[in-house]
């Protein structure tokens, strides 16, 4: 991305069902409350990222597709006006619909349209992409748009396939375009610790990524509840659920802060990673 705009984060993975979203949103909470000011783009045809944050039924006058479009009512440098105040405190959106998905049908005069919308909103602090969970103009959009690449996924083998073909599709994406796409690295959602299979799978990220895993989010009740009530888990806390609430929106904090380089502990991968290093390297040999 080029001008003065927000720093600009994509959340991506082509498996749909890992938590994508919900990663997206809660992270723009979280960096809400860590003082940014930010915008969601719902780069996703199935606006759920929209119908969490402004409501199933708000009624929008334009949406990202507006600015994407080659014929579109806006041109990028408008963007502003189809940019809408969510239900969330401090994050605003700029929406989807299901006509976006029209858009991997486009040319390349796509692939650089939303990059100039976003430099023009310079207000933002950051802009949190929802990208869609396949592999296409959009995405590329999406990638040739950002200063990073967060991947999300599950604890599950069917989920880790692909990781690494993604990220060396979105750098050759970057390298047709002359521009550096930088993978900031993984978050692994929906993980239960104490199970066997959990931890076998998370050991073999480990050894495949390494210190790219940048968060582990355990499977908690609030986290869903939240997104279908269509609060943030900060507005959880006051509940019946709020214990777990406040430490779920801690977990999102820690990964905000690992992405933005900020202090934050240290990833809790249950198992020795020392141990982990030289089981993998006698395998190896």
């Amino acid at each position: 991305m080029t001008g003065a705009g927000p720093g600009v984060l994509t959340v991506a993975n082509q498996k749909g069902g890992v938590g994508k979203t919900t990663t997206t949103v809660n992270l723009a909470a979280a960096l809400t409350h860590m003082e940014n000011r930010v915008l969601v783009v719902d780069l996703d045809s199935s606006s759920t990222a929209t119908a969490v944050l402004l409501g199933v039924d708000a009624d929008v006058k334009h949406t990202v597709d507006d600015v994407l479009a080659p014929n579109g009512s806006l041109r990028p440098e408008d963007a502003r006006a189809a940019v809408v105040p969510s239900r969330w405190p401090g994050v605003d959106v700029l929406p989807s619909d299901f006509s976006l998905a029209e858009r991997d049908q486009d040319g390349d005069v796509l692939q650089e349209r939303l990059g100039t919308a976003l430099g023009h909103l310079e207000e933002y602090d950051w802009a949190l992409i929802d990208a869609p969970p396949h592999l296409g103009r959009l995405l590329g959009s999406a990638v040739l748009a950002s200063d990073s690449v967060l991947l999300v996924t599950e604890p599950a083998a069917v989920s880790f396939y692909g990781l690494a073909h993604l990220r060396r599709t979105m750098h050759a994406i970057g390298e047709g375009y002359g521009h550096r796409v930088d993978i900031a690295g993984i978050a692994v959602n929906k993980v239960q610790t104490g199970t066997v299979a959990h931890r076998a799978a998370l050991r073999r990220l480990w050894e495949e990524h390494g210190d790219h895993i940048l968060g582990l989010i355990p499977q908690r009740v609030p986290i869903a509840e939240a997104l279908n009530s269509g609060v943030s888990l900060y507005a959880l806390a006051s509940t019946s659920r709020g214990r777990s609430a406040a430490m779920l929106a801690q977990e999102y904090e820690h990964l905000a802060a690992r992405l933005i380089g900020l202090p934050a502990p240290p990833v809790a991968l249950p198992f020795d990673t020392s141990e982990a290093a030289r089981a993998a390297e006698s395998d190896a040999s």
